[in-house]
């Protein structure tokens, strides 16, 4: 919305994006929006399957400025190798000004948290590691931490690594002289 005039407040654009809202951040003239997208075998209220005939109804989507929803490219979906929840976190990067699309990406787990540089953004995703030690089971909390590189015109997966723990919040992460350093 342009608030330059206060008595005359207008819409500039509206960009739709599936989920429930997680985070959002502006750096550098882009504007940053994180959301969390659970996949449910029913619907809540309704004893319902999921129509998987219609895309939309289980992929991640986003609306471009003129309000047409499509799902998220192929490309754009990251597969984790540990996933806990049948849910994305979706992250989109725009340009402050026009909200076009610089990029965006969904990942197939459930992020908890995100800690943004100006060219990072790094995503949580809490499961568990199950070890057989004598005659019990083990469990060990485990972290993926996902890095999307935020370029001119693009969002980019750099890579991921797991910390054994959890990380607790964003404020348990940060990335000095091109390092991330983690508190589990």
């Amino acid at each position: 919305y342009d608030v330059s005039n206060p008595e005359n407040i207008q819409n500039r654009a509206i960009v739709t994006m599936s989920g429930d809202y997680l985070s959002a951040r502006f750096i550098d003239g882009k504007l940053l929006v994180m959301s969390s997208q659970t996949i449910y075998e029913k619907n809540l209220c309704v004893e319902e399957k999921i129509d998987f005939s219609n895309e939309k109804n289980y992929l991640p989507c986003i609306s471009d400025v003129n309000g047409d929803l499509e799902t998220f490219a192929e490309d754009d979906i990251l597969i984790p190798e540990n996933t806990s929840r049948l849910c994305y976190t979706n992250v989109t990067v725009r340009d402050g000004e026009t909200l076009e699309s610089l990029g965006e990406k969904a990942l197939f787990s459930h992020s908890t948290d995100a800690y943004v540089t100006k060219d990072r953004i790094y995503l949580t995703s809490v499961w568990a590691k199950m070890t057989e030690k004598s005659s019990s089971t083990v469990r060990d909390a485990m972290t993926d931490i996902t890095c999307l590189k935020i370029g001119n015109g693009e969002l980019t997966e750099e890579g991921v690594v797991t910390v054994r723990g959890y990380v607790k919040d964003q404020y348990s992460m940060d990335e000095h002289d091109g390092v991330l350093r983690v508190v589990t």
